[in-house]
């Protein structure tokens, strides 16, 4: 029935932020740094954080080993499928229970890097795309999402 929401920003110590309007409700308790990465490469990433994390995997099978072991199981996309598309396609797609129950993978990759940033900024700009964005996933192409994935 609830739903809180956050805006993180990044800055430099000291630094001073300022707004153009008010935002009824919102205030700045104290800025917190973050102590621990924020991203880690696929072979990083250990049992633990695939089964009790919610992870975004960039890359496709062929770069990114965590994307491949989910193609591997069926959970997404392999390797065949993006030689399949066109040159500058992406993919978003939600792999429910990637790994363990209630441990979500956000798989963002493209047939080649042009794929890849395709997505990517669909990502970037959600609020632009939000109602495209349906299903378990969405096949990019520039800045058009042009299919649901099945």
């Amino acid at each position: 029935d609830q739903q809180m929401t956050h805006d993180l920003f990044v800055a430099a110590v000291d630094a001073t932020a300022s707004t153009s309007e008010a935002v009824a409700g919102a205030s700045v308790s104290k800025a917190m740094p973050y102590k621990t990465a924020l991203a880690k490469v696929d072979a990083d990433v250990s049992q633990t954080d695939k089964e009790t994390k919610n992870l975004i995997l960039v890359g496709g099978p062929i770069v990114n080993s965590l994307v491949a072991e989910l193609a591997d199981a069926g959970k997404t996309k392999a390797t065949d499928w993006y030689a399949s598309q066109a040159a500058g396609s992406g993919i978003i797609d939600l792999v429910e229970d990637a790994w363990a129950t209630g441990a979500n993978a956000l798989v963002i990759a493209g047939k080649d890097a042009d794929g890849t940033r395709s997505a990517t900024a669909v990502i970037q700009k959600y609020d632009d795309y939000a109602s495209d964005l349906t299903g378990s996933g969405v096949v990019v192409q520039g800045t058009v999402i042009t299919s649901v994935l099945v």
